[in-house]
Formats: structure tokens, sequence, C-alpha cells
């Protein structure tokens, strides 16, 4: 049997100005764990329109495409050619589980939540002749998950080809999480045991890896063992937490000693109103500057995510997130315009009180307003996010963070990382379009394995990651982004 699956390109990645080098970070995991599930003698192609043409001129008996909302209608459009053609076509991703019936027109199987129980059953079916037309995932487990088809990922493509993700969910219920609405009717958070992760982690090559985790130590006894499995690696990774797992004493000290030096936090507001009419319970009453000390005194580097536009939000909101952030020595953020996706709560909540401006899902990549703010004007909350990123990655406010590093070394490290993830735009463009993105990773590497310091204020320099831990006085346990 010849399988194509695809992987069609967000509608934000498409510039014809530049290529952001976001979209060319990982390659499509996703799809390569359901590849597992093939045989031996299937022929199977992955295609990443992020990184690659999509070609049209094939002949596969099986077209698989996963789908996001930003990507929807380049995805619809994609299952409608092969389909127009005779080819058999599946459709999956969030964006199929949160509006079943409209992905329904477009494929001849849609899959709703997670595939590891029902794309086995899919593909039995299929051969045996009688396919069904809707899978419902049910049994949450990753008991059974064969190993990833990384042999079909075009390492080269992609600036961190060694991604992993060693569990589903999140422990956490936000009420404008995507992930709320797919994980619905089932288990919302599960692991791989922790040999199954080791071994995963084992066949990675090369120092760097990246934990796609929405909450990598969500299950504190999980995170540990795997920590501690991990220590003598000498492995440089990044990962996602929160601030509760942060200020949790000794995970982070776990982690730093299996190697994590960047850990991505959603913190999402400043605002304690906003926190809990979004039902964000873990970070209220949690000292925001404490848990970056924390990061910054085990020497990880912070990526801090911002959403603007919630209800308590005003138009002084943009100023004094950026201001709190570089005076923290946050190196890098990720900020978001709050964005109500079909499926979740806040999405019910905004249609009810007929808040929603639109339905058309290119706009819902969270840069564009598609609701009515409360405290705010449509143009004031575009304006005031675009502002919020030019004035965080000004090469002022990129030193003002440095500054706040105690050391030369740890200066030069925070404007390394904080330049070079937003301020060499036409340079990531260069080396993706001649698809040389992976000879920067060295670079990246460099970046995460420089000096760090413990808490008593001497320096520590790591060659490599997972040093052993009787050189370094604390275990470290968190997580990082880019």
């Amino acid at each position: 049997m010849k399988v194509k699956m695809v992987l069609p390109a967000l509608i934000e990645a498409t510039s014809p100005l530049f290529r952001p080098i976001k979209y060319s970070l990982f390659p499509p995991l996703g799809l390569a764990t359901l590849a597992g599930y093939l045989d031996v003698d299937d022929d199977v192609t992955i295609e990443d329109e992020h990184v690659e043409h999509v070609r049209l001129d094939d002949e596969p008996d099986l077209v698989v495409i996963q789908v996001y909302i930003t990507s929807a209608s380049r995805a619809y459009r994609l299952a409608d050619h092969y389909r127009g053609r005779g080819i058999y076509v599946c459709l999956g991703g969030l964006h199929v589980t949160s509006l079943p019936d409209e992905a329904a027109r477009h494929a001849d199987t849609i899959f709703l939540g997670p595939g590891e129980d029902t794309w086995p059953v899919f593909l039995a079916d299929y051969r045996a002749g009688h396919p069904s037309s809707i899978y419902r995932s049910r049994e949450r487990t990753l008991a059974q998950l064969p190993p990833v088809r990384r042999d079909l990922i075009k390492r080269r493509l992609y600036l961190v080809p060694n991604s992993i993700i060693v569990s589903r969910g999140c422990p956490h219920a936000c009420d404008f999480c995507y992930k709320e609405a797919f994980f619905a009717g089932g288990r919302g958070f599960y692991t791989q045991t922790v040999d199954a992760s080791l071994s995963e982690i084992e066949r990675l090559p090369g120092r760097h890896l990246y934990f796609l985790d929405d909450h990598l130590f969500g299950n504190t006894r999980f995170a540990t063992e795997l920590f501690e499995g991990m220590r003598g690696m000498g492995r440089l990774w990044q990962a996602a937490a929160t601030v509760q797992t942060v200020l949790r004493p000794g995970l982070v000290e776990s982690a730093v000693a299996a190697g994590l030096r960047s850990l991505f936090v959603g913190f999402e507001t400043l605002s304690r109103e906003n926190l809990a009419s979004h039902g964000k319970s873990q970070n209220l009453g949690r000292d925001y500057a404490q848990a970056i000390r924390r990061l910054h005194e085990n020497g990880v580097m912070v990526n801090a995510s911002f959403v603007f536009g919630m209800d308590d939000d005003g138009p002084d909101v943009f100023e004094r997130t950026v201001d709190w952030a570089v005076r923290q020595g946050v190196e890098t953020t990720t900020f978001h315009i709050l964005t109500p996706y079909p499926g979740t709560a806040l999405y019910k909540r905004m249609q009810a009180a007929d808040r929603l401006v639109t339905s058309d899902w290119d706009r819902f990549d969270t840069r564009h307003v598609v609701f009515r703010p409360a405290r705010l004007t449509p143009s004031q909350l575009e304006e005031g996010y675009w502002k919020a990123y030019r004035e965080f990655y000004t090469w002022r406010n990129i030193f003002r963070g440095a500054r706040t590093k105690p050391d030369v070394r740890g200066a030069v490290r925070h404007a390394a990382y904080a330049g070079g993830w937003k301020r060499f735009d036409p340079l990531w463009d260069m080396a993706i379009r001649a698809k040389r993105v992976a000879a920067l990773r060295p670079a990246l590497e460099s970046v995460l394995s420089a000096t760090r310091r413990n808490r008593g204020g001497s320096v520590q320099t790591s060659s490599a990651a997972g040093d052993d831990p009787s050189s370094s006085p604390q275990h470290h346990a968190d997580q990082t982004l880019h």
C-alpha cells in the first residue's frame, strides 16, 4: 500500500517576504508516529509544506492530512484534489476534532481526538475493505506505541529534528486551550512508561532535543524518574512547564542535572482577574518573579508566554507586560492575541455573548482579533500586540534584559539568544530557502550549553548537557522553548 502523509502549511507560515524560522523548527512528529503503525512493506512518505513543496501529481492509495485551524483551508483543498482523483483521504487533528461536520465534507474518513487507538483500527478496516467514515478516540494509552518512523523525517530541513513527545495532553483545563476540545471524551493527560521514553531518547542522534509535550512536568513522579534516567546522557534539551511546577521543590534541579537549558512557561497574564476568569488556577497566587529567579539561578533560559485581550486588559497592558518581562531578564517572549478556538469553553462563552466577529479560520492565528474585546478596541489590541513584539526585541530592551544577569557570560548568552531569535529574520530566511537551516544548529547548541550559575552564585561551565551531578550542586527540573 502506498501512503502519503501531509502537513499543510499554516497560513501565517507562507509570508512572501521571509520564511519565519519557527515553522522550520520541528518535523511533523504526529504523522511520523502514525506511520509507525503501518506494515514494513508499505510505501510511506511524509510531506511538510512548511519546508517543501507538496507534490500533487502522485498516485498514492491513501492520503492522510493533519489539520490545524489556520491550515484548514489549504488542507481541504488538498483533500478535495485527491478525492477528485478517486484517492481515499483521511483527515485528523485539532480542527477536525473541533468541527467534524465541516471536515467530513472533505474526507472519506475523519479521526476525532488522539489517533493511537483509532488509527490501527482504521488500518485493519481499510485493508479488509470496510473502513468507517468516522473514528472517535476512547481509549487513551501510550502503552503499545510503536517506534516513531524517524527515517521518514528529512532532518536537514529542520533546526530541531530531535523533537520528542512522551506524554499527551495537560492536567489543567484553561478555557482558551485548544487541547481541551481535542481530548474530550476520555483522559486528558497520560504518559508513556519511563523506560519507553528513555528508549526513544536513546534513538535520537546528537546532543540537542526538544520535548514538545504540553506539560512535561504534569506528572511529578513520571518527570522525576525520567530526569533521573536521563542523567549522564550528555543531552541539551528544552521543554514547557507551568509556574506551579517551576516552584515545586527539587523538580527543576533534577531536570537541569538531566540537561535542561531553556523552558517555555505559560505566564499568560499579570492580572489575577484574568487568571481566575479563564481557569488558569495553576498560576493563581504564584510568584512569577520568584519562578523566573529560580530558573535563572539554575542556568535555565526563559521563554515567557503572554496572552493579550482578556477582559481585564486595558490599553496599558502591552507596555506593562513588556516592561515587566524585560526587568525580569526574560530571554524571549511569545505574545498572543486571545483567540477563542472552536470547541473550547471560551468559544462557547464568546458565542453565547455574541462577541465573535468572524468564522474565517485563517484569522484564528493569535495575531488577529476575532472577537469584541471588553476594554480595548480591535485595532488597539492588534496594534498593541505588534508593538509589544517590536518593543521587547529592540536592541535596547535586549541589552536591558542582558544587564540583569550576574556576569558577562550570562549577559552575552541572553543577548545572543534573544537577538538570534528575532533580530536575524533575513539570515533564517536565507538558510531555510537554501535548505541549510540545519547548519545553524551548532550555534543553538553553543548558546544552550553556555555557562550557568548555581544558587550560591558561583559560575559553572557545562561542556555537555547532563554533566555528572557530582559536579553540579543542584538538580533542576523544567522545560524550555524556542
